[in-house]
């Protein structure tokens, strides 16, 4: 086949440097493709990294605009509950207005219209003392001055004879317990007209026992105090009104000056005629009406 060993080295020779390119030029080829395979993987490890910071700027963009949207919400609900409390308390307000209003004008129309009663006392008989005690016979006359009937009219006194007592605390009770008379017995009351009169003769009395005791520590000086209290109300509104009397009973016993009275001297059964007799009204709160 080969003409002399020569030849047949030359070929060998020529087939080893053609193996040996060939291996360099695979060599180069696999060198390129590793270097492409490469820079495919930087590629693909940057756009994961790049579609990780993007999914994570994505994400904490959804937070903020959750924050965000959460703050608007509570803020607007805030707002809301605000623009709700203050809308509620001008309702209130109003409301409270117009209560007032309406109890201002029922007031106005009550004071305008109301009844106004007025009480007299006048003695009418002698001073005396028995086995209940002392006994002061008057004439009491209520008159209504006002523009209106006074309706559910009860009238009630007593005579006190104890010391010491506060006569305005005892005219306040008195007038309270007479107060719940009339609510327990309405049928039993009385109406007093515009322009009319009530009259009645009473004779109060006053116990045995503290008068016994006042002449025995006082050497017989005694100042009775005398309480009337009426109590009635208009007849269109059942708001109830009081009028009261507190009276010091005094002895203008001097003949040289009867205008002067004086503490009532008794051993406790000698009777005091009335024309010695006199009602005065008690210095602080002896007339009340309200």
């Amino acid at each position: 086949m080969f003409e002399s060993e020569a030849g047949r080295e030359r070929w060998i020779a020529r087939f080893a440097l053609l193996a040996l390119v060939v291996s360099l030029f695979a060599l180069v080829i696999t060198f390129l493709q590793w270097r492409s395979a490469e820079r495919a993987a930087n590629v693909a490890e940057q756009a994961r990294i790049d579609a990780k910071e993007a999914a994570e700027k994505a994400l904490g963009e959804a937070e903020q605009a959750r924050v965000v949207e959460r703050k608007d919400a509570a803020d607007a609900l805030e707002a809301q509950t605000k623009r709700a409390d203050r809308a509620n308390a001008l309702a209130d307000r109003s409301a409270k207005a117009a209560e007032d209003t309406a109890k201002t004008a029922v007031l106005q129309v009550e004071v305008a219209d109301r009844p106004w009663v007025s009480i007299e006392v006048n003695i009418i008989g002698p001073f005396t003392f028995d086995a209940n005690g002392a006994n002061l016979p008057t004439l009491v006359t209520l008159k209504n001055s006002g523009h209106s009937p006074a309706a559910g009219l009860w009238i009630d006194g007593e005579l006190i004879t104890k010391e010491p007592f506060d006569p305005v605390h005892e005219r306040e009770r008195f007038c309270n317990q007479v107060q719940a008379q009339e609510l327990t017995n309405p049928r039993l009351t009385n109406t007093l007209f515009l322009g009319t009169d009530y009259r009645r003769q009473w004779t109060f009395t006053s116990g045995r026992d503290n008068l016994d005791r006042l002449v025995k520590t006082r050497g017989g000086l005694i100042v009775p105090v005398l309480i009337i209290c009426a109590v009635y109300h208009a007849a269109f509104v059942q708001t109830p009104h009081q009028s009261a009397r507190i009276f010091w009973l005094l002895d203008a016993r001097d003949s040289t000056n009867p205008g002067e009275a004086l503490a009532i001297l008794t051993d406790g059964s000698t009777a005091i005629p009335a024309q010695r007799l006199r009602l005065y009204d008690y210095m602080v709160g002896g007339s009340y009406a309200n």
